[in-house]
């Protein structure tokens, strides 16, 4: 899904988080606080803090849920 599906398929809220299907365990989630002028881009802010935003079309995206964290990780 991508990420602009996960947030509007979580109520489009603007404490939703998001997690990145592909990232490792540093980084936990992307909370998500709306569209950019353009509407091209989500704009939002890291766990650790970093304002940052992707392409409305980026897959790969799921909810976030703390159990994540302990769920198998690669090797």
């Amino acid at each position: 899904m991508t990420i602009e599906e996960a947030w509007l398929a979580n109520g489009q809220k603007p404490d939703v988080k998001l997690r990145y299907e592909g990232w490792d365990y540093q980084v936990k989630y992307f909370q998500v606080e709306g569209y950019n002028e353009k509407k091209t881009l989500l704009e939002g802010t890291l766990d650790n803090g970093e304002k940052i935003c992707y392409p409305v079309n980026s897959p790969d995206w799921c909810l976030y849920e703390e159990k994540d964290e302990d769920m198998a990780k690669a090797v």
